[in-house]
């Protein structure tokens, strides 16, 4: 009988509440209950010889039936209705036909519970119609039924067979229900949180893509305006007759300046933008520490300056000396955070990366001996703030480099570290697990 009632289509709950799915299933649990109850009981009145008894509880499944199908036909509150009122007759009708030494009015109980479950949100004004009509007619069915109409008198050894068997019943049926009702509770209650969870998610999600959209607008307006505009005058002066070759020449060489700053601040832009919204994936295997050295001597051989910078790679290790961490993404951090002691450092300057090993890892320090940062712009970076600065030749900075490594970082559950003094220069450092 279960498999034919089954369970609500998943389908069919997607445009209904959580209350209403909750009351639909307890809905169709009771029916099921009522549908077993009536099966056994049937069984145990012919078992007594009360044949017109059985066939009253009998009929019950008919009625249950006719329940069903409204259910089935998507008429759920008309379902409900007619289960409740029918259930309200039938256990009336029996207890006229029996008597109250059966006990059989204290059915009225369980059918008190149903309402009180069943009909909910929307619904619970009828809820509390059908209830009020049970309470009032189990009341009067123990203290003034016999007086209005006169009750059959059932035998001393058939009332106390009855009445228990009644009491069973009872039992069972608050049983079954307190069971259900639990149990859809805690599973209603389980649905409910796991959409929380989902619905934080998704909020997340669109409080990281508003967030996003922002900073690329703050960049975008501030740091792609300026070049572009730069570019657009440049063109403009060219397109005269007026320059002479010297002059085109040092224009032309702004030019590929301020290309180079732009495509470097786009591919920034971009690569941001995916760590933003999780479309970089973080694929760890095992760097040899020899390798890391050479991606990162490579990088300083490839670093284009015109203020003569010196660059010390000392990791000091062995050849054997292994990390664990994404190789495209530490190849990132190490390109920004040289780049950016680079855009910081004075002529003739010096920029140092070493590696060191500690309890905590490995210690990589990218180290310059340039203008340094003051305690406010130092708040301000580790707060998350985009913030545009010079370099010491004017070089263009616009912090998304930065933040790059901060987010790729913390893919290797690890975060950028700053150690500065202004006018003196910055030690920027983290750590990396050791394979």
């Amino acid at each position: 009988m279960e498999k034919k009632l089954g369970r609500i289509e998943s389908s069919n709950l997607e445009d209904i509440s959580i209350l209403q799915e909750k009351t639909l299933r307890l809905h169709e649990i009771f029916m099921l209950i009522v549908v077993l109850f009536c099966i056994v009981y049937t069984g145990v009145d012919i078992w007594l010889k009360q044949y017109l008894q059985a066939v009253i509880t009998f009929s019950t499944i008919f009625f249950t039936g006719i329940s069903f199908l409204l259910y089935k036909q998507k008429k759920y509150f008309v379902s409900k209705v007619w289960n409740m009122l029918i259930l309200t007759f039938i256990i009336q009708v029996l207890v006229i036909q029996t008597g109250i030494d059966s006990y059989v009015f204290i059915y009225f109980i369980p059918l008190l519970m149903g309402n009180l479950f069943i009909f909910q949100g929307k619904e619970a004004k009828a809820g509390y119609v059908i209830l009020t009509i049970d309470a009032i007619l189990m009341v009067n069915s123990m203290l003034f039924l016999n007086d209005i109409t006169p009750l059959p008198k059932m035998t001393e050894e058939l009332a106390a067979i009855d009445g228990f068997m009644n009491l069973v019943g009872v039992s069972v049926i608050c049983i079954a229900e307190t069971f259900f009702i639990v149990k859809v509770t805690d599973g209603i209650h389980r649905k409910l949180v796991l959409r929380t969870r989902a619905l934080n998610i998704k909020n997340e999600q669109l409080m990281s893509t508003l967030y996003t959209r922002d900073r690329m607008m703050a960049v975008l307006s501030h740091d792609l305006r300026s070049p572009v505009a730069s570019l657009d005058s440049a063109a403009a002066l060219l397109q005269t007759e007026e320059i002479d070759k010297e002059m085109e020449k040092a224009i032309l060489g702004q030019f590929k300046v301020r290309t180079s700053g732009l495509l470097d601040l786009i591919d920034k832009l971009l690569l941001w933008t995916r760590t933003q919204t999780n479309n970089i994936e973080y694929v760890e295997r095992e760097i040899l520490l020899s390798e890391m050295e050479g991606v990162v001597k490579n990088i300083c051989s490839l670093s284009t300056s015109d203020k003569n910078i010196q660059y010390q790679v000392n990791f000091g290790a062995s050849v054997n000396s292994k990390i664990l961490g994404d190789m495209d993404m530490l190849d990132t951090i190490f390109r920004n955070l040289i780049s950016n002691a680079t855009k910081y450092s004075r002529e003739n300057g010096e920029v140092q990366i070493t590696a060191q090993q500690t309890p905590q890892g490995w210690c990589f320090r990218v180290i310059d001996f340039g203008v340094g940062m003051s305690q406010d712009f130092l708040t301000k970076m580790n707060s998350g703030e985009v913030l545009s600065t010079r370099g010491t030749k004017n070089e263009v900075g616009h912090g998304l480099g930065l933040q790059l490594v901060n987010d790729f970082l913390n893919k290797h559950s690890s975060h950028l570290m700053v150690s500065t003094l202004e006018g003196k220069g910055s030690e920027f450092y983290f750590y990396l697990k050791a394979a």
